[in-house]
């Protein structure tokens, strides 16, 4: 995929995503049958004001025979602080099945699930983190929101957060998978996507989507295989 294809992709999926807005403040979220005995399946929404990114997923987990839940968080605030606003929740549906969560993460949603697998295993079967910037993203210079956004801050390579994540070694109670692609206009250089290799962690580099179509349907199988693996 060339240079103009990624950025025709990620125009393409960005549309999706307002239509998929506009949708939900029309219409609604549509409604989904969900079986709380199903293995759970926790989903942490990216830079956005709403999670409504995640609802298509949603649909496709549920029809997979999963319990996918997805939270809205304080997206502006300190991810250590996001993470302990979201921990209570996962700990609830933990409690409701008697079974570990798996979690799944896009962008900076997979940061803070990869924080909360490796600091909670007690609570997490398997962390899937899709286009996050593990070792931070030159873009995050350029977003405007990081002077009002402490977390944004938190996304550029070294920064704090990301020096003290990398340090602790991912717990060996549980999966990671980290899922990026190289036509990733976001995550910068793509590279920087990839988790560090241990026997418990699987990186899986694509190259037909962009960052916001790691979200889209092109993925989809894929994370219904790593769940059910």
């Amino acid at each position: 995929m060339t240079l103009l294809e990624a950025i025709v992709g990620e125009a393409s999926s960005l549309f999706q995503q307002i239509k998929m807005h506009v949708d939900h403040i029309l219409v609604g979220e549509p409604e989904i049958t969900i079986d709380d005995t199903n293995p759970a399946v926790f989903l942490i929404s990216g830079h956005f004001p709403t999670s409504v990114h995640m609802t298509q997923i949603k649909q496709f987990l549920a029809s997979q025979g999963f319990n996918p839940v997805c939270e809205p968080y304080s997206y502006w605030k300190d991810l250590d602080e996001v993470e302990a606003e979201l921990v209570p929740k996962i700990k609830q549906l933990y409690q409701q099945t008697g079974k570990k969560v798996s979690i799944l993460g896009y962008s900076k949603g997979g940061l803070i699930a990869r924080s909360i697998a490796q600091n909670h295993p007690d609570l997490i079967d398997k962390a899937i983190i899709l286009g996050a910037p593990n070792q931070g993203t030159i873009m995050a210079f350029l977003d405007p929101t990081r002077y009002f956004t402490p977390s944004v801050d938190q996304m550029l390579p070294h920064s704090d957060y990301l020096t003290e994540l990398n340090q602790k070694p991912p717990h060996p109670d549980v999966d990671f998978y980290s899922v990026y692609s190289i036509n990733d206009l976001m995550v910068l250089p793509n590279r920087n996507a990839a988790l560090p290799a241990y026997q418990n962690v699987r990186n899986i580099l694509l190259d037909n989507v962009s960052h916001l179509g790691l979200v889209s349907k092109k993925v989809y199988p894929l994370l219904a295989e790593l769940l059910k693996e």
